[in-house]
């Protein structure tokens, strides 16, 4: 996922010009990260945990009455209720991870952050819950289950909630080591990132010769300072230092509220 960031990141921007590469490079690294976190999740449960049977990216039926249903219920009242999968679909909730497990008749709908508000949390619960209405019988299909739960797995958020397993709460939630495999996968993606950004940022460095930059005494480009009049104000200030020159004609001065001309 990395590499292919890298060969991907060839942004143009008026403003960062030379660098929109490598700022475009660490924006597509952080957001792959999330995206790479659920599979290696999904894989570490399936290694860890044999009696399970874990899908990813499964497509779970939205339908009009499961919609209707959590508007005019409070989530409590919810727990038990399930309603058909092939009546009234309006569309569908791509799953990051559902687990499976026959020997307990249980199934989880598992949605993956990187790192939410409580806002967001809010927001993923209520389409999760619309969609875990219609899952267990959508479910069935593949395998014999009698519950469905659905949660969110935030991996570097700090905002607990009702359905939210935050990192410190992952082992007990699934009765496995998993948060030690996570820290692993987590410094193996982290190493990858830094040594593809270093060279970026090498090959960055070899581009920028002092011409290129083109940097003024006083920190300001020769090409700022000329936009503002500081360098070519002359008898045809432009500009801020055109209408500065106006207003001192004007007055005979500057006038500062509070203090003197």
């Amino acid at each position: 996922m990395i590499r292919e960031a890298d060969d991907l990141a060839r942004g143009q921007d008026p403003v960062l010009q030379e660098f929109a590469g490598l700022t475009s490079l660490a924006h597509s690294i952080v957001l792959r990260h999330g995206q790479a976190a659920a599979t290696a999740l999904a894989r570490i449960i399936e290694v860890s945990g044999p009696h399970f049977q874990v899908l990813t990216e499964e497509k779970i039926p939205l339908t009009a009455a499961a919609e209707a249903a959590v508007i005019a219920n409070a989530p409590h009242r919810l727990h038990q209720v399930d309603l058909p999968h092939d009546q009234g679909v309006r569309g569908s909730y791509r799953c990051d991870i559902v687990l499976l497990c026959e020997k307990v008749g249980y199934g989880v709908l598992i949605e993956v952050k990187r790192g939410a508000s409580s806002r967001s949390h809010k927001a993923m619960l209520r389409r999760l819950e619309i969609a875990r209405l219609a899952a267990r019988f959508h479910l069935q299909q593949k395998s014999r289950i009698s519950r469905v739960e659905a949660v969110i797995i935030d991996l570097h958020g700090t905002e607990s909630a009702p359905g939210v397993i935050l990192r410190d709460q992952i082992d007990d939630f699934f009765g496995l080591p998993i948060t030690r495999q996570l820290d692993r996968f987590d410094a193996i993606y982290r190493a990858r990132a830094r040594s593809a950004l270093v060279r970026r940022y090498e090959n960055l460095s070899q581009a920028l010769t002092p011409a290129s930059v083109n940097i003024s005494g006083d920190g300001q480009s020769q090409a700022a300072a000329s936009a503002v009049g500081d360098e070519d104000a002359g008898d045809n200030p432009i500009g801020p230092a055109r209408i500065l020159a106006a207003r001192q004609r004007q007055s005979g001065g500057l006038h500062v509220v509070g203090g003197a001309q």
